[in-house]
């Protein structure tokens, strides 16, 4: 709720403070008095256009500081947390208008664009008048209303949740299909790689094998020329092996006689014997394999191409193919495993679709019972407000799936009839704007949700009513005042005597704009005033203090 309002050098307003309470406040005050620039210096606060023309004469900016007291579960501290901008139970809103054209915006002293402005505004106060009504030509209002009615806060926070939910499970399988295409390629490209790696079978330390049998094998001649002299060394009539033999035969015929003196010669000679005749199967052996590999080279040297080739394209060594086909496995069976993540995903939108139908169901339900007894609770409202024949109706249509949201499956709008016979049509389009105003009246009254707006303005609602008519209207702007904070300008003496708090406006001899709160005598007199015009006469004094009996 508005607590505070400051005006400085706003059109004919020089300086004006005032200090704002519960319940139902009353501004009145002659023609010109400044009571509908007081109601400007609000509206831009809240977000409304500014302009330069407002700006009082000699001076170089127009500013207005509104205070509100908003509660802890209001959007508005959302809202303003989310950009950085603390605030608890108390927001102030300031706005300056500068003759260069400019203007700026503050919220608990930071600055901040229009746009935010607006949206704070539409969260914390709503008006309602000659040429202010977009709370009841919103159909999102209407909607607002109804659920306000129908105390569906549950039901409606029930249905947000299950959109959420499932425009998340949406947007997640809408990815996961989206990038389908482009993973199944890519599964395809690693079985294909895996394919070939499997073929080709690395083995480890395969590289150094090849390499070794390459080299050898690459000089296979002159490898086979070291062993053929080396075998010629060992055996045949001048080798070692014969050598050995003529002085193991010379030794073993003197061991009898030698004493053992060539015992240790002996042994030795027959060890070399030995040795050399293993060197010998050695050297043949090794002869062999290099014949049976003379025709190997061709094949290893394309195996370690294939194998060179292979690393080359998984940009790694031919040690680390053994690591590379690993991941390719892994990856692979991962893939797979995102193609189950789909069929997932695609169950849980459908489960979560099914919730959130359900939920708009529900608050359908809600919604259509709700909406007769509003049309009813309305309808009785009307006629004590001069409107006897008027017609209310709550038109509920159920929008196509894709046109649910976080409010449900249904559009409401708001039909009425004001003239007999005519056909029902859009409220905004049959009512003129003292009905309007009154049709929002009656509505706020039949409800018996929490409001919507801390604050709510009506202009001039007693527009073009008598006294009786004005009489029901203050009534239930009293009646209103007992759930939320209403600010009213009037001219009827019958409103302003169900206040709980009066304001005057009025011009000083230099034609500006003063504004004091009446009380007392004070208000009996202006209320006087109201009934009487320029002359009070005792006849109205007395009229004035009925109206203010209890």
């Amino acid at each position: 709720m508005l607590t505070s309002l400051s005006v400085r050098n706003l059109a004919v307003i020089e300086r004006i403070d005032l200090e704002f309470g519960d319940g139902l406040t009353v501004l009145t005050g002659e023609t010109g008095a400044g009571k509908s620039i007081l109601l400007d210096a609000l509206g831009l606060v809240i977000g409304r256009r500014a302009d330069i023309s407002m700006i009082r004469p000699g001076s170089e900016r127009a500013s207005v500081t509104a205070t509100f007291r908003i509660g802890r579960e209001s959007a508005v501290i959302g809202m303003l947390r989310q950009r950085g901008i603390e605030c608890d139970e108390e927001l102030v809103v300031r706005r300056q208008v500068r003759v260069d054209g400019r203007s700026l915006a503050h919220a608990n002293d930071e600055v901040i664009g229009v746009t935010l402005l607006r949206e704070i505004g539409d969260h914390i106060v709503e008006c309602h008048g000659q040429q202010d009504q977009r709370g009841l030509l919103r159909p999102a209002t209407h909607r607002t209303l109804l659920d306000a009615f129908a105390d569906n806060r549950e039901a409606v926070d029930g249905v947000g949740q299950a959109f959420k939910a499932w425009q998340q499970a949406r947007q997640k399988l809408e990815r996961l299909e989206a990038d389908q295409a482009g993973r199944r390629e890519a599964a395809d490209t690693l079985a294909g790689d895996l394919r070939d790696l499997e073929m080709l079978d690395p083995g480890e330390d395969e590289e150094d094998t090849l390499t070794t049998a390459r080299t050898r094998l690459a000089n296979s001649r002159k490898v086979a020329e070291a062993m053929d002299v080396a075998a010629a060394a060992l055996a045949g009539e001048r080798g070692v092996d014969d050598g050995l033999a003529t002085a193991s035969a010379a030794l073993e015929r003197v061991r009898d006689v030698a004493g053992g003196l060539v015992d240790e010669a002996h042994g030795a000679v027959d060890r070399a014997l030995v040795e050399t005749a293993e060197a010998s199967s050695a050297l043949a052996r090794a002869a062999a394999g290099l014949e049976d590999e003379a025709d190997r080279l061709d094949e290893i040297e394309d195996r370690l191409f294939a194998l060179k080739s292979a690393a080359r394209r998984h940009r790694t060594t031919v040690a680390g193919l053994l690591e590379v086909r690993e991941n390719l496995a892994r990856d692979l069976a991962a893939m797979e495993g995102l193609e189950e993540e789909v069929v997932a995903a695609r169950e849980d939108e459908a489960r979560l679709v099914e919730v959130f139908r359900t939920a708009c169901d529900v608050l359908g339900q809600r919604r259509r019972k709700a909406a007769r007894s509003l049309d009813a609770a309305v309808t009785a409202e009307l006629a004590p407000l001069r409107m006897d024949h008027a017609v209310f109706a709550t038109r509920l249509e159920t929008r196509e799936i894709a046109g649910w949201g976080v409010d449900g499956a249904e559009t409401v709008q708001f039909a009425v009839v004001t003239t007999p016979g005519a056909a029902p049509g859009p409220l905004g389009r049959i009512a003129s704007g003292g009905e309007l105003s009154r049709f929002m009246l009656a509505l706020r009254v039949a409800g018996q949700g929490d409001e919507p707006a801390g604050t709510l303005i009506f202009d001039e609602i007693d527009s073009g009513v008598g006294g009786a008519v004005s009489d029901a209207i203050g009534e239930r702007l009293r009646r209103l005042g007992q759930r939320t904070q209403v600010l009213v300008v009037t001219h009827a003496p019958q409103v302003a005597a169900h206040a709980d708090h009066h304001i005057l406006l009025s011009r000083d001899d230099t034609a500006v704009a003063q504004a004091r709160t009446l009380s007392g005598n004070d208000r009996r007199e202006e209320l006087a005033r109201m009934l009487a015009g320029a002359h009070i006469t005792e006849e109205s004094r007395a009229a004035a203090a009925s109206l203010l009996k209890p």
